[in-house]
């Protein structure tokens, strides 16, 4: 008979950003242990608040299902001797596999016989695959961890309480030196009892009667709706923010909308200074009118239903005055200064105590662009691409982005529009941090743009010219980030710029001995790492990425546009005489390749060197316009001239003017793929 399993783990308070990965973790745990057990289960449904993560698991059978297996052995001839008795290596086969030396077989297969066992396992129970849960949650691993008591842990948070229910009965275990049973913890304020679990099918109700919702689904709804309700009943509407409705949807267990109000005078000060207070020290939700203008009011969500609202939104209203006033002082302090003089500042800030200031990084950065808009034939005034270079990391030192590091680039553009400053420049001083973070926008003007690939080349060059390419998850200089960025802006905005060009012009603004042989090259093999990983992310095959990776380039906008095309092309039967070709390819002698020999003149020859000179001139336009359909539409037709070939032709004659003619001609079918694909790799 099928039951419900609930497994709940309580804790004290997690951060936001654990909750998911943690709830993630635990269905992989606890499903990873029936399967591996070959417990029949269905659907896993997780709940999750900052107390508790859980997991139900709908069906689940009370015992595993039996197994039996045939064990292939060793090879017959050595397991009987010449009397048809086993051998030592018969009965070590029979004792690793719990069987008796008569109950072993011939088993015949394709390959020949073999000693073969055949092996019943017995289902277990559920109640023993559960007690050994504790050791795969106490695996659960977190960003950050800590222990507590007497070395209990790690865990993300001390571990308080599990619950552990098939249907109404209690299945035991233990993990951090606690015991599983079936009752949890409520609402810190409105259900300080807690509640015994009856069943795992009545687990939400149980949690809902302690003032627990247990379902991020229905707490998610539920700010929303009264979220929405405040603000439309003050005339606006929330600035829309899904990341922080997630965020406040995982650090509530009870969550009630607040409205509250702030002084119009504020209104004075930037948008994004003032969303950012809000949003980021504060985790208020802003709200706006229907021209997208910020209005005087928030809605803070709180975790407890107080029989006061108006004293709970006052609180908030006092503490978000305090930090306005901060941001209103910073602001009007750095009013005082030009942003070009803050721009003289950054002499005296160290960048890399090896590669010197940023003022120093800001002089490379204005080169690279310069070389990268000369490269790219751009049309830009190159003294707005040096005014822009010079003010781009200015705001860095000011004091609005020293208390909010998160408003870089806003603020240096909002300052620059101040100041006076021509408004392409100050676009580009926003738009060149992007892209921020996987799936950004990339910059949408030509200053923006030059500067966002010179800026994270410098730092990619740089960083990794001195011996400091990241390693593990350690990467203080987001090296990881500046390279995925990089890869897409040269893939959609510069596809004609390759890495070893643009890292060897970064590489050169620098002073001669300043960086470490070696370190271009280690630049552009660290940043196709990230590139081959992006690929395989965003879902297309790990044989396609390979079988294009394995063809060379260090093209970022060719290697994605070629695997982009492979996924439209089948090259597969291309794989088998593209290998074969290499391999003898790999195997002739030097001089076979380069001795002075007509064509051969037997017909599969003749129609192979066809095939080949009719796409050669059509395989270079088709590059130079970066059309990789259509390349690999051409190689595509040397499968059926290349098949007869083999099939008809002796490459290895004895005859080494024959030999020297049929090399020649597979080293040039296989320069037709060179820089596009190798179809050998799209059959491993």
């Amino acid at each position: 008979m099928t039951k419900a399993l609930l497994i709940e783990l309580g804790c004290e308070e997690l951060p936001a950003r654990f909750v998911r990965p943690g709830l993630a973790a635990l269905k992989e745990a606890v499903e990873e242990a029936l399967r591996t057990a070959r417990i029949p289960f269905g659907e896993a449904t997780t709940y999750g608040t900052p107390r508790r993560l859980s997991v139900a698991v709908a069906e689940v059978a009370e015992v595993g299902t039996d197994l039996e297996e045939v064990i292939k052995g060793p090879p017959a001839r050595i397991a009987f001797d010449e009397t048809g008795e086993p051998t030592q290596a018969a009965l070590g086969f029979a004792r690793k596999n719990k069987v008796e030396p008569e109950d072993l077989f011939r088993l015949e297969t394709d390959k020949g016989d073999y000693l073969a066992a055949r092996v019943r396992q017995q289902g277990q129970s559920l109640a023993t695959v559960v007690a050994t849960l504790g050791s795969r949650i106490e695996r659960i691993s977190f960003p950050k961890r800590m222990r507590w008591g007497y070395d209990i842990g790690p865990f993300a948070r001390p571990v308080h309480w599990f619950v552990s229910l098939h249907g109404d009965q209690v299945l035991p275990f233990e993990a951090f030196g606690v015991e599983a049973g079936r009752h949890s913890q409520g609402h810190r304020v409105h259900g300080k009892d807690g509640a015994d679990i009856a069943s795992a099918d009545e687990y939400l109700a149980a949690l809902r009667s302690v003032a627990v919702e247990p379902d991020r689904a229905v707490r998610r709804e539920r700010i929303l709706v009264q979220a929405k309700a405040l603000a439309e009943s003050v005339g606006g509407q929330l600035v829309d923010d899904p990341e922080l409705i997630e965020t406040l949807v995982d650090l509530t267990e009870h969550p009630m909308p607040v409205l509250g109000h702030f002084d119009s005078s504020y209104l004075n000060l930037p948008r994004s200074l003032l969303i950012s207070e809000m949003r980021e020290h504060q985790k208020y939700l802003a709200v706006e009118n229907s021209e997208h203008q910020l209005i005087n009011a928030f809605i803070a969500v709180s975790n407890t239903a107080s029989r006061q609202p108006e004293v709970v939104a006052k609180g908030n209203e006092l503490v978000l005055r305090a930090r306005f006033e901060d941001a209103r002082f910073y602001f009007e302090e750095d009013a005082k200064v030009l942003l070009v003089e803050q721009a003289s500042r950054l002499k005296d800030v160290l960048w890399e105590r090896s590669l010197g200031t940023l003022a120093a990084k800001t002089e490379r950065v204005a080169a690279v662009a310069a070389w990268l808009a000369d490269t790219t034939n751009q049309s830009v005034d190159k003294e707005q691409l040096a005014r822009a270079a010079l003010l781009s990391r200015a705001d860095l030192v000011t004091g609005v982005v020293g208390e909010f590091p998160e408003l870089q680039g806003e603020i240096g553009a909002l300052y620059a529009l101040r100041d006076g400053e021509d408004p392409e420049v100050a676009s580009a001083i926003e738009a060149y941090y992007r892209p921020r973070y996987s799936g950004d926008a990339l910059p949408q003007t030509e200053l923006g743009c030059l500067l966002a690939v010179a800026d994270r080349a410098d730092s990619l060059v740089g960083i990794i010219g001195i011996g400091k390419e990241p390693t593990g998850a350690a990467d203080p200089f987001a090296l990881r980030r500046a390279a995925i960025g990089i890869c897409r802006l040269l893939d959609e905005i510069y596809p004609e710029i390759s890495l070893d060009g643009l890292f060897t012009a970064a590489a050169q603004q620098y002073e001669k001995g300043q960086l470490s042989d070696g370190g271009v090259e280690t630049a552009v093999r660290f940043t196709l790492t990230r590139l081959r990983g992006q690929l395989k992310e965003a879902s297309h095959s790990t044989a396609r990425v390979d079988a294009v990776f394995a063809a060379g380039g260090d093209c970022p906008g060719a290697l994605s546009g070629r695997v982009r095309a492979l996924e439209s092309a089948d090259l597969s039967d291309l794989s088998a005489a593209f290998k074969r070709a290499g391999n003898l390819l790999k195997k002739a002698d030097p001089e076979d390749l380069k001795a002075s020999v007509p064509a051969g003149s037997s017909p599969p020859e003749q129609q192979l060197l066809q095939a080949v000179d009719q796409i050669e001139e059509a395989l270079t336009g088709a590059r130079e316009r970066r059309d990789w359909g259509q390349c690999l539409g051409l190689v595509a037709t040397l499968r059926e001239p290349l098949d007869r070939f083999f099939d008809d032709v002796m490459v290895m004659s004895k005859d080494p003017v024959e030999r020297q003619q049929r090399l020649q001609l597979l080293a040039r079918v296989q320069g037709c793929f060179v820089d596009l694909v190798d179809p050998s790799k799209l059959a491993e």
